[in-house]
């Protein structure tokens, strides 16, 4: 038994967050999490400009 009163196991060291079944999960489903990624670009800017109108309608 360790002398430490903790694991010295890197995952522990990390923070005990695994990015190994994370990143699996992305390689096994890229194209979803690409289309994620535009679909909340496309969303953002679309948000961004709604917002913008207003602002410059309400301010002429």
């Amino acid at each position: 038994m360790s002398a430490l009163p903790f694991n010295n196991n890197p995952a522990y060291l990390r923070g005990n967050f695994q990015l190994e079944p994370v990143t699996a999960l992305l390689k096994l489903h890229a194209e979803l999490a690409c289309f994620l990624l535009i679909a909340f670009f496309f969303v953002g800017s679309a948000f961004i400009e709604n917002s913008e109108k207003e602002r410059v309608l309400a301010n002429p």
